[in-house]
């Protein structure tokens, strides 16, 4: 019985532990809290194409430090930020989410696009105050890019992003066996209480 009662624990703690992990950020310095180059790659990001208005800052984020997607409207290149992620499971749903505001006065309303692998998001301009977003995604390989860009064909619409995140998405199924295995300890501590009564 002892024996039964030390496996049934270790089972639970193990799935603890793994539902704890599935929640860890697989993004490096998504509150943008180091410094990243405007142009070239350090603290986790590479960034490409953004002027002396766009970068990184230490203040005027969400809060803290931010980074701000602008290239004066050029209609050569988006300017853009990305990171790779490696290690994903094709077969578990991610969640990237983070916040975004629209930066100086935009010529126009375009959209941010997100960029997940080969896959294009587009999140819609509100304004200057901050905005949260969250996309959920299968991987299509174990290895992708997640890369954020503004003033999509030379359009002007700058942006900034901050607390930029990437998590698998617990399973209902996960969360139901780990409250299970709670509440069987729960009822196996009464049950022994009990007898000893």
């Amino acid at each position: 019985m002892k024996k039964k009662i030390v496996t049934w624990v270790v089972t639970v703690g193990f799935l603890t532990i793994t539902a704890v992990t599935a929640h860890a950020n697989l993004i490096t310095n998504g509150d943008f809290s180091l410094p990243v180059p405007n142009n070239g790659t350090g603290n986790g990001w590479t960034a490409a194409h953004n002027d002396y208005a766009g970068g990184w800052r230490s203040t005027t984020g969400n809060p803290g430090g931010v980074f701000i997607l602008n290239d004066d409207g050029s209609t050569c290149c988006d300017p853009s930020i990305q990171q790779e992620i490696i290690g994903l499971d094709t077969s578990v749903t991610y969640r990237l989410e983070g916040d975004y505001a629209g930066g100086y006065l935009p010529s126009s309303e375009a959209p941010l696009a997100v960029d997940v692998g080969s896959t294009t998001y587009f999140m819609a301009y509100l304004g200057k105050q901050w905005t949260h977003f969250s996309i959920d995604f299968k991987p299509e390989a174990a290895s992708i890019t997640i890369k954020f860009r503004a003033e999509i064909n030379g359009s002007d619409t700058d942006y900034k992003i901050d607390n930029i995140a990437l998590n698998a998405v617990p399973l209902p199924g996960a969360i139901w066996l780990l409250g299970s295995g709670f509440a069987g300890l729960i009822g196996l501590k009464c049950k022994k209480s009990i007898k000893s009564a």
